[in-house]
């Protein structure tokens, strides 16, 4: 799940950057909320739970490398 978390980290640090932040943190709590409900809800098999842990790590635990343009936005430039 941490090693998820870079790649994740960087990915949305890099789209926070090029696209509005708002779609970027939107589609981070959707992704997770799915991999919550659909990946460790139903895992049943240590399959499914890794797979909840790199969807985990890669979207949830990213949302500190959006903080920077949070304030950007909440600031007003």
């Amino acid at each position: 799940m941490y090693a998820a978390s870079i790649l994740g980290n960087l990915a949305t640090g890099y789209a926070s950057d090029r696209v509005p932040v708002r779609l970027v943190v939107c589609v981070s709590c959707m992704v997770s909320a799915l991999a919550c409900w659909l990946l460790w809800g139903f895992g049943t098999t240590s399959g499914l739970l890794v797979g909840f842990s790199v969807a985990w790590g890669l979207t949830a635990l990213a949302t500190a490398s959006a903080w920077g343009r949070m304030v950007h936005v909440v600031s007003g430039e």
